[in-house]
């Protein structure tokens, strides 16, 4: 039984649909380490538990966003005109592709509105939150149901690709090209948001220069970030039955599952060989393989967490 009676006063909204789309070019990390994408040695990146990436060779974010946003609506059979906010979510800045001022005014968020016809939705961009852009995404989509009656469906969007000459580590983490999509709706029967809790610590704001202190803050953080979703749900954290989380490495998540005395039975971290970092969209993309792989049931408290350049850590339980 939970620790407590207390619930956090989250509206009665859910994760209704899930989506994911990842490039299919693949690269190994020995691939990488021969190309001089990467600055650890390959063991030590082996022992953080990576072995691949996916690479969107030419593919810009918003066609990978595209092509996610057609995999939720086709799968979950919603119509574009019964989505009231299109929330695009955007770990990474968007670049112009010309020194005409204009440029500077394309969205990719917009020209998915168009292409998809949601000529009712809304439409809002996040950035500036690092890898936990998506998960705070879907909190305003929740706030947003919350708030204001005529809402009923936000289609949140989140999609990075890194910049071709670009390394692929970033603080021991390989980085994965790709996007994710989640319809947040109003009393949805599946992956209802129970607790969010997130923390933002500006001194971090220039991740270049603060490699060495965000590491050290990290671990300490976390505890407290997940400890607090927690409480506001009224849960223990052997009240969880899965742990999805940001594919960060896995010899970090297993520091952090022993803070909270947590089976490896309870974490699901098959990913982070097989898909690497993706940036924004690791938990959906976990959340959604963990249901397609049936360990997941109704009724499970499942534990999202995720940490962001900026720095930002996040974490929401969902009720599936």
């Amino acid at each position: 039984m939970p620790a407590t009676s207390r619930r956090s006063s989250s509206p009665d909204a859910g994760l209704s649909a899930l989506a994911y789309y990842l490039p299919p070019k693949t690269v190994t990390l020995e691939a990488l380490a021969r190309a001089g994408k990467v600055r650890s040695s390959k063991q030590q990146l082996r022992d953080f538990g990576f072995r691949k990436v996916r690479l969107a060779e030419r593919s810009s974010a918003y066609d990978i966003a595209e092509k996610t946003v057609a995999r939720l609506l086709r799968g979950a059979r919603i119509s574009p005109e019964d989505v009231d906010v299109l929330l695009y979510a955007s770990a990474l800045p968007e670049t112009a592709p010309s020194r005409d001022l204009m440029d500077l005014f394309r969205y990719p968020a917009t020209q998915l509105q168009y292409r998809f016809g949601m000529s009712r939705a809304n439409v809002i961009g996040v950035a500036q939150a690092g890898c936990v852009s998506f998960l705070g995404a879907i909190r305003l989509a929740a706030d947003m149901i919350a708030a204001e009656p005529g809402v009923r469906r936000v289609l949140c969007v989140s999609s990075d690709v890194l910049p071709l000459p670009a390394h692929r580590e970033v603080l021991y983490n390989l980085i994965s090209d790709g996007g994710c999509a989640a319809m947040v709706e109003r009393g949805s029967s599946v992956n209802r948001i129970v607790a969010y809790s997130q923390v933002t610590k500006g001194f971090y704001w220039d991740s270049k220069t603060k490699g060495e202190e965000i590491i050290a803050s990290y671990f300490p953080t976390a505890r407290f970030v997940i400890g607090e979703a927690l409480e506001k749900a009224g849960l223990r954290f052997s009240d969880i039955k899965l742990v999805i989380p940001h594919n960060v490495n896995r010899k970090s998540w297993d520091i952090l599952l022993k803070l909270f005395n947590a089976p490896p039975s309870q974490f699901f971290g098959r990913n982070i060989a097989l898909k690497g970092h993706t940036i924004a969209a690791d938990n959906i993309i976990n959340l959604q393989d963990a249901c397609r792989r049936g360990l997941i049931k109704r009724g499970d408290y499942l534990l999202l967490f995720t940490f962001g350049f900026g720095a930002h850590w996040a974490c929401m339980i969902l009720r599936h």
